[in-house]
């Protein structure tokens, strides 16, 4: 068998399933790893980051280019950081497909590289690098939308309003520590039993962050479709 051939037929299989199923696809505002550290631009590379207010991704949706601040996600070379190039469209290393997570949420560009945490690291400033797709826990990601009208469903007035006023004072993608007591309202919404029932979270990795998203809405945690 050609092996060479091969890689490259189940490439091209896999960024067209990811290519038709991201058409009804939500847009995704931030990935992060499953440790929950965010991918972010630092400068040119790309490394994990807190959660501290940074903007989020624009137009990706599961599959094609990861913008941030104008610049795009690229991985050109092998075993090297990631960086953060002009947009270009037609640059397949650029076009990114995110896994479901059946296929263990590897981010992987349409010339075969895999997004990976250098050395299994866990931690801000870690930096991402281009790597042959293992599937191991180091190349597994997480999605995360805008779940804005969680918080309303909230049956404590008092938790509700307490929320909805420490959101307000938070730009999309800051956090804030919350109690046990709200994330237990948060959990019981309609809203975060569904994310639940697909896989998903909606708070933080510690169970007692809430991430803004902007005008009043909380960050998901992934796992949605």
């Amino acid at each position: 068998m050609n092996l060479s051939k091969f890689a490259v037929s189940s490439t091209a299989a896999l960024i067209a399933a990811f290519s038709a199923t991201a058409v009804c696809a939500q847009e995704i505002m931030y990935i992060s790893s499953t440790t929950g550290y965010m991918l972010y631009r630092s400068g040119s590379q790309a490394v994990t980051a807190y959660w501290v207010g940074q903007g989020p991704i624009r137009g990706f949706t599961g599959y094609g280019l990861i913008s941030q601040d104008g610049y795009c996600l690229t991985g050109r070379t092998g075993y090297r950081p990631l960086t953060w190039e002009s947009c270009n469209s037609s640059d397949r290393s650029q076009r990114w497909g995110l896994a479901t997570a059946a296929e263990g949420r590897t981010l992987r560009n349409e010339l075969g590289w895999c997004a990976d945490l250098q050395g299994n690291q866990n931690g801000p400033n870690v930096p991402v690098l281009a790597w042959n797709c293992s599937g191991s826990m180091n190349q597994q990601w997480r999605r995360h939308y805008a779940v804005n009208n969680v918080i309303n469903e909230i049956s404590d007035p008092y938790i509700r309003q307490t929320l909805l006023n420490r959101l307000s004072s938070l730009s999309a993608g800051q956090s804030s520590r919350i109690t046990n007591q709200e994330a237990y309202a948060i959990n019981a919404t309609p809203t975060a039993q569904a994310i639940q029932r697909r896989g998903g979270r909606l708070i933080g990795m510690d169970g007692a962050t809430i991430i803004s998203s902007g005008s009043g809405g909380l960050i998901a945690a992934g796992g949605m479709n």
